[in-house]
């Protein structure tokens, strides 16, 4: 890695979720993927599990629905399929 190398750690990427990956960029171009072992002049950033997105990539992105999606019941197929199932999904549910 050069004098001007940026390891990312512990990244989710678009490409692979649900795992984490390391990103090493070397001059602003991305040298590699994967499980990467820190060069000693390298900067490392640890991203801690958060999903890394690419600056070009659509940067019209949802986050406020994608979070309140995350806090809400599901109450459609395929985990809802009758009046019993979405009474007995909504009595589960804290509060």
């Amino acid at each position: 890695m050069t004098s001007q190398s940026l390891l990312i750690t512990n990244a989710e990427l678009l490409s692979k979720p649900g795992s984490l990956s390391d990103i090493s960029i070397s001059n602003g171009v991305i040298t590699e993927i994967g499980r990467i072992a820190p060069g000693d002049s390298a900067r490392v950033i640890d991203a801690k599990g958060c999903l890394l997105i690419p600056g070009l990539s659509d940067h019209h992105v949802h986050l406020i629905s994608y979070a309140a999606s995350l806090a809400s019941v599901p109450c459609g197929p395929p985990e809802i399929n009758s009046e019993e199932s979405l009474a007995k999904t909504l009595n589960n549910q804290p509060g």
